[in-house]
């Protein structure tokens, strides 16, 4: 913008020298048109004219400075133009700039998701928890086994299987939330300690993650959790699509208290300690 000002300062300063020098005019010859005909005038004799002549120039240097004038105005009215058409473009270009700049500040790089992992039954999108966040849904099967640690009969067991998904909400790289939700429409999954969202009692899922993998382990946690009913915190007796809490009770298996061990690892589930769903 400096330099269009320069430029409109030049043109300026260039006009008005142009008007100012038109007295230094001098008409070497004077020619005539006299309907088709040319006709030259040549001298035939000095005499002094001097007034005449000044009144001539002066005629003359004021239709010069008129046209000047107009031409000095155009040009400024186009400079001016131009000015404004430029400091539009100037405002538009800020505004995309500061568009890509809040979207850049919004986006997340998209995490180190793998087939393998999506196998595994891992998918992501984007959070609705600001900049940086992100929505994991892991697909896995709520399987109830347990009540207050003592084992279900297979057959209720089998009843009770559901496809379902494990939301992890995740901001950075701090986990924020794990919830239960439904496999088709993702809204809350109603069971036996779903208080909108759900109450994990005394487990509490990692804080923190930093690979894919992470995220599957909090979501095989949660599995393991939701194996063990307690009667002592439940949100829901009669959950929509599961037997009522009453019915599990009269399908106890008789017997002591039962730890289940996996392959790996117990399972968090069931364990000695009745209070998992404790609040």
């Amino acid at each position: 913008m400096d330099e269009l000002t320069k430029i409109q300062d030049d043109i300026t300063l260039k006009l008005g020298d142009l008007q100012n020098g038109s007295s230094d005019i001098n008409l070497e010859n004077i020619t005539l048109r006299i309907g088709g005909h040319v006709c030259r005038l040549e001298k035939v004799e000095d005499i002094d004219i001097s007034d005449n002549l000044t009144d001539i120039k002066n005629e003359y240097k004021q239709k010069v400075n008129e046209r000047l004038s107009e031409v000095s105005t155009f040009v400024n009215e186009k400079m001016i133009e131009y000015k404004r058409v430029i400091d539009s473009i100037k405002s538009e270009y800020r505004r995309k700039e500061n568009e890509v700049d809040t979207r850049l500040k919004t986006l997340v790089s998209m995490p180190d998701v793998s087939l393998d992992h999506a196998t595994k039954g891992l998918s992501i999108s984007k959070g609705s928890s600001g900049a940086g966040s992100i929505s994991w849904y892991v697909r896995r099967m709520f399987n109830p086994k347990f009540v207050d640690g003592k084992p279900l009969k297979e057959t209720i067991v089998k009843k009770m299987i559901t496809p379902i998904i494990i939301k992890i909400d995740t901001t950075g790289s701090q986990i924020t939330r794990v919830s239960t939700r439904k496999f088709m429409d993702l809204r809350y999954f109603d069971h036996y300690h779903q208080s909108g969202p759900d109450c994990w009692g005394n487990w509490k899922h990692p804080v923190t993650w930093e690979t894919p993998d992470d995220i599957i382990a909090v979501a095989d946690e949660a599995i393991s959790v939701l194996e063990n009913v307690n009667s002592m915190s439940l949100a829901m007796r009669a959950p929509a699509g599961l037997p009522r809490f009453t019915t599990l009770r009269r399908n106890i298996v008789d017997g002591e208290v039962s730890n289940v061990d996996s392959r790996i690892a117990p399972r968090i589930g069931a364990t000695d300690e009745l209070d998992v769903w404790g609040s």
